[in-house]
Order: structure tokens, then sequence, then C-alpha cells
């Protein structure tokens, strides 16, 4: 779950949904010096959180009653989920599942050093008394890499390149997700943006401009300004719940709606 403190609700956004708005993403990619992604691609950036869908149904609360995130799942819903991520994809389509396998084992591994924003290459690669339950985790996805692209038809720096737009993808829509849109707001910097497979990386600016709009410089996508996206959401009354029965119930009461972003060019 995406939980984003509005200051007049509480937004809610489950992983399936926020990963749609990734493959939505995707989808237009392809501007200016970042490639176009391939169809493995584009299925491994709409699909790669399926395995949260179960977890994220029933929402925990917290010890202050606040909604629970995904940063504070715990480890046993968290590893199974990440899993699931791609027994889902690598069955129907290995080269979309490998990509997948890479990304949720990789958000154990700091993103492999491939993240575009430096607040994520700043994560050790592998913390210090780590749980051994995520390493054997992280081990045995390895594993299913290694007999995933066995079977695959894929470069090393074909798929390093991908693995790194996957995570350019995940990183957007996070940001879209868990900013108020409703407001303007300082310009973020994702600083090793992919481009082009064996390219250097680029400079990839996001600022909030306010009432949904938020502009990307430089122009990312193919399709001309203004490109329209939309996830969908819940948004529950701003407090702190009892326990995480009335949260739960505060969360199937609540009709889903779709947050919808207008991307603009300026400049």
């Amino acid at each position: 779950m995406l939980v984003l403190d509005t200051h007049e609700h509480w937004q809610l956004i489950e992983q399936p949904d926020h990963a749609e708005l990734a493959g939505m993403l995707a989808e237009s990619f392809g501007a200016g010096p970042f490639s176009a992604a391939p169809a493995a691609l584009l299925s491994a950036a709409h699909r790669h959180d399926d395995g949260w869908a179960i977890w994220d149904r029933h929402p925990l609360a917290g010890e202050q009653g606040e909604p629970v995130g995904f940063l504070q799942a715990p480890v046993e819903p968290l590893l199974r989920s990440y899993e699931a991520c791609a027994d889902a994809v690598a069955y129907e389509d290995p080269h979309a599942g490998l990509l997948v396998s890479m990304h949720v084992s990789g958000l154990r591994r700091g993103r492999y050093g491939r993240a575009p924003d430096s607040a994520s290459r700043m994560t050790p690669p592998v913390p210090p008394q780590e749980d051994p339950r995520i390493t054997r985790f992280v081990e045995r996805e390895h594993e299913r890499q290694a007999a995933l692209l066995a079977g695959v038809s894929l470069s090393d720096t074909e798929r390093w390149h991908q693995y790194a737009q996957l995570q350019l993808f995940d990183v957007l829509s996070l940001q879209l997700c868990l900013t108020d849109l409703q407001r303007s707001g300082e310009p973020r910097e994702l600083d090793a943006a992919p481009t082009t497979a064996g390219a250097a990386e680029t400079v990839l600016t996001l600022t909030p401009l306010g009432e949904g709009r938020v502009t990307l410089q430089p122009w990312p996508f193919r399709d001309d300004p203004p490109l329209h996206v939309s996830v969908r959401r819940r948004l529950l009354p701003r407090g702190r719940f009892a326990g995480t029965g009335q949260l739960r119930e505060a969360f199937a009461a609540a009709e889903p709606d779709r947050l919808r972003i207008e991307l603009v060019k300026t400049g």
C-alpha cells in the first residue's frame, strides 16, 4: 500500500495500481535521449507489483493508528508478495519475469546501484546484520534469474538497461503517487535516469505545479504534451484509527476514484 497524508485525507493507492501507472508512463516513453520500452519491459512495468494484490486488500493500522505503507510491511508478507510478483509474470513471459525478479531482489540490494535517484543509491547494497530470511529470498531470486536468462535472448547490456528503465518507471510512479499533486512543490531531480543502452544517464527533473499538473524536463514521452494519466486510489478520513479493524471498515466503505494527473512540458 502506498500511503500519503494530504493533511485532508489519507490517500491509499494499492501497489498493483501504482504499477499500472508505471506501465502507462512506460507505454509513452521514448522521446529525446530516452529509448522506448520493448514489449517485455512494458509487461514488467504494468505487472511488477501483481503479488501485492492480496496483502493490499487488507490494510494494517500502525501503533499510532495510521495506515501502514509498504515500507513498513512485516518481513514475511513482504517477501511473499515480492516472490508472488515474479511468479505471476515469469510463468507467462520469461523475459518480463526476469525483469520483475531482478526488480524485487534489487529492492533489497540498493537497486543494484542503478536507481535513477541518488537517495535510493545511498541504501547499502547489503545491510549489516541482514535478516537471514531476506538473504535467502535474494539468493532464490538470483537462482530464478539465472534459469530465466538461459531461455531469453538478451545481452548483458540490454538486460541491465531494461532493468534500469524499470526502476525509472517505478520511481516516477512512486513520486506521483506519494506527492500531494494538488499543491505545488520543489523540483525533484532523478540524477541518473537511463537513456539508451550503453549510453550515459541524464538528469530528469519532476516538478509538481499544483492542481494535478506536473512537469518533466527533458520531455521523455513520444506523445505531444500534455500527457494525461491516472491511478486508482481511495481517500479515507484523516485521523487515527482505533485499530486495524476500524481501518479496514473505512477502507471497504471508501469508494475508489482516480487521481488524474496532467504531465506538461515547460520552457
